[in-house]
């Protein structure tokens, strides 16, 4: 942080607090953004099980100023604790100065809080139309508008028991995983630095033969940085893959891609240089990544697909527990669409 931005910290919000709550909430320049509650409601927002209620203070005094006592500054209400799939929902947030970075801090440290602590996969809020200036703080920490399917848009307003068409913007930040470990593998966030590693891959003919051919320096720079910039739209994009020994074993992914028909989805995908196959690593990896994607990142819906010839990769989607679904054609070949059953199915 730098020292020119404003400090701020979050307390659970007491009995004691509410006054100032109630007495910020009704003023004016809150009103046309926020909803009047109760002290009963924002006292059920205090006790639920599923649900936090924060009071946004200055910090205590330092070393030169001993004496100076916490400010209020004002409170942060977040549902949906609890929900499974959903991720946390920030009901409420409101400051008593505006324009100082104080909104803009606090809903940092909170959804840190929201992902570390809580296990969240993915924290969200709504924008009233016309709060220009939230949404320009959200955005500054983090948030962008909900980019999903229309059918994620469905669940998340459900979740908050709204209206599905709501007229306010749905934005979220998701948590990320920028780097993970295997029992016999390091995986890292894909960045710049690794351009040669994977020229060397892409020009294995073996590798390539059923990932669109050996590709050129030119073609794996393009791939680099659509890579990248998915990484910055969604918050999850491809590792790269590393043994023991510090070696580069190859990759492994989450995207979001349009080739399949019947609409978007999220493909796990993987490509190992040929030195390091027939030793389950593919599968080591894989298993890791749907772990992952449904326990921190909130993906229920995946899929891997491979050419109808290739059968060692075939073998790594099923052990990894995706089922065959259907053929469908891509790029003028026969491929096995395989899908994750969800965890509600029991399958």
């Amino acid at each position: 942080m730098r020292d020119s931005e404003p400090k701020v910290r979050l307390r659970p919000t007491l009995p004691a607090d509410l006054d100032f709550v109630l007495e910020l909430e009704g003023r004016p320049d809150n009103e046309p953004f926020i909803g009047r509650w109760s002290r009963h409601e924002h006292q059920q927002a205090i006790d639920a099980a599923d649900r936090e209620h924060w009071i946004l203070e200055s910090p205590a005094g330092g070393e030169h100023e001993p004496q100076q006592q916490p400010q209020r500054l004002g409170y942060l209400i977040a549902y949906d604790l609890t929900a499974s799939g959903n991720g946390v929902y920030v009901k409420r947030i409101v400051v008593a100065e505006k324009s100082r970075g104080l909104g803009r801090r606090a809903l940092a440290d909170f959804t840190r809080h929201a992902v570390a602590d809580l296990g969240a996969g993915f924290v969200w809020l709504a924008v009233r139309p016309g709060n220009d200036r939230a949404e320009r703080a959200y955005r500054a920490v983090g948030f962008r508008r909900r980019s999903a399917a229309e059918a994620r848009e469905e669940a998340l307003s459900r979740a908050a028991g709204r209206s599905p068409r709501s007229r306010n913007t749905l934005m979220v930040q998701r948590g990320q995983v920028d780097s993970f470990a295997t029992e016999r593998m390091a995986a890292e966030r894909i960045a710049e630095r690794h351009l040669e590693e994977l020229c060397r891959m892409h020009a294995e003919e073996e590798v390539m033969a059923t990932l669109g051919g050996v590709h050129s320096e030119a073609q794996t720079r393009e791939f680099l940085r659509v890579s990248r910039a998915h990484w910055e739209e969604y918050g999850f994009g491809p590792w790269i893959l590393r043994d023991d020994a510090g070696r580069f074993v190859g990759r492994v992914s989450l995207r979001h891609l349009e080739v399949v028909a019947g609409g978007p989805e999220i493909e796990l995908g993987y490509a190992l240089r040929s030195e390091f196959w027939n030793r389950g690593l593919a599968t080591e990896a894989a298993r890791r990544v749907v772990a992952l994607a449904r326990e921190r990142l909130a993906l229920r819906n995946l899929v891997c697909f491979t050419a109808a010839t290739n059968r060692a990769s075939a073998r790594v989607m099923e052990k990894a527990g995706f089922v065959y679904e259907r053929d469908f054609e891509h790029a003028g070949i026969v491929h096995r669409l395989h899908r994750l059953p969800s965890p509600e199915s029991g399958s």
